[in-house]
């Protein structure tokens, strides 16, 4: 365990709990366990005050899985590595996590203590054991949760807490998992036809798949980047049908994002730190009908990360727009009329609708490259 400084930048700064795992330099490795998957647990006799381990019960085989599942999303983009460790009564994991009924824990749905290797609960994670059913899958609520929980762990605090703060314009999840607002465009209306006339329709709220913004600039403040994660050339696609929340980081390599098989207008921004609109949309309500309006419409959806690079944009069937960033873009926009924004570098425009348009933002084209 190791105390942070301050890094100077206030969305790092407002997420630092001031302690990480491990030494001051970055890359480090991070055991974890599962209480009672073999059996009995070990606890101190003085855990902590909320005794959380009286009314304790082990993950069941999904729950652990998404435990483990949602420890690699921090491990994409951080310079750490989760090593699981099977307990005995020696020996138990930096991070363990548990079901509890502890009293403390009824308005919750879970709690997690920082780094901390001289004090029995540091690093630990407890779930509201009333959620011992809920569904953990990747794009749920329980999984978001479980990265929020998770981030405690690794050294993150709320966004709202501490003496630096975020703005309230950036305390939700679109820029942080550690927040306790949700996305500004994230309830999703599902609605299902019947037959016969008949339909009937839910609504959702969407949360994070992924560390957001940043999560991930913390996150490789505290521990360094993952420089491994997607390095070679990879294309990112996404379904029409699949609302989602999340950001990329892109180790290296020539890569793509595409929108081909989307027919509604998508804006694609290459720049790291900036935000995308991938035209996932909410379900209409049937003619006639009424119900609570549905903000989930693809806005913001997509984030890069910063320090990543990605080279090209592909669009869809929709006008399109495609934006730019300082490498050597290649712009397609694809069918519709599309809008295509060139940044520094040589940039490649792909134009083939009368009703395309090309933005070239260089002040001078000697310096920011040549255009085609």
């Amino acid at each position: 365990m190791t105390s942070v400084p301050p890094s100077g930048s206030v969305f790092i700064d407002a997420l630092l709990a001031g302690v990480k795992w491990g030494g001051t330099g970055p890359g480090t490795t991070v055991a974890y366990s599962f209480p009672y998957a073999n059996g009995a647990a070990t606890w101190a006799a003085s855990y902590s005050s909320q005794n959380e381990p009286d009314t304790a019960s082990g993950f069941d085989s999904n729950h652990q899985e998404a435990a483990r599942q949602a420890l690699q999303q921090w491990a994409n983009v951080a310079d750490l590595h989760f090593v699981e460790t099977s307990e005995t009564q020696t020996d138990v994991g930096d991070i363990r996590l548990a079901y509890t009924q502890t009293p403390g824990i009824a308005a919750w749905w879970g709690w997690a203590s920082y780094p901390n290797a001289y004090w029995a609960a540091g690093g630990d994670v407890w779930v509201n054991a009333v959620h011992s059913a809920q569904d953990w899958a990747v794009g749920t609520d329980g999984f978001s949760s479980l990265m929020h929980e998770i981030g405690h762990a690794l050294g993150l605090e709320h966004p709202f807490a501490g003496g630096t703060v975020l703005p309230a314009s950036e305390d939700s999840e679109q820029y942080t998992v550690m927040s306790y607002t949700d996305h500004p465009h994230s309830l999703f209306r599902d609605v299902v036809d019947n037959g016969g006339g008949s339909f009937s329709w839910t609504y959702f709220t969407v949360t994070p798949q992924t560390p957001m913004l940043y999560d991930i600039a913390a996150m490789q403040y505290l521990y360094g980047a993952n420089t491994s994660h997607h390095s070679g050339d990879d294309v990112y696609t996404f379904a029409v049908d699949s609302p989602f929340f999340m950001t990329l980081w892109d180790a290296g390599g020539k890569d793509t994002i595409s929108v081909a098989n989307f027919t509604d207008a998508c804006t694609i921004d290459l720049r790291a730190g900036c935000f995308s609109d991938i035209a996932v949309r909410s379900d209409p309500l049937p003619a006639g009908a009424s119900g609570a309006p549905a903000t989930y419409d693809g806005t913001d959806n997509l984030a890069i990360a910063f320090g990543v690079t990605i080279e090209n944009a592909i669009g869809g069937a929709g006008g399109d727009t495609l934006i730019g960033n300082d490498a050597s873009n290649s712009l397609n926009g694809g069918a519709g009329a599309d809008t295509l924004i060139g940044g520094d570098g040589r940039d490649y425009y792909y134009v083939d609708d009368p009703g395309d348009i090309v933005i070239e933002t260089n002040a001078d084209l000697a310096t920011g490259g040549n255009d085609l």
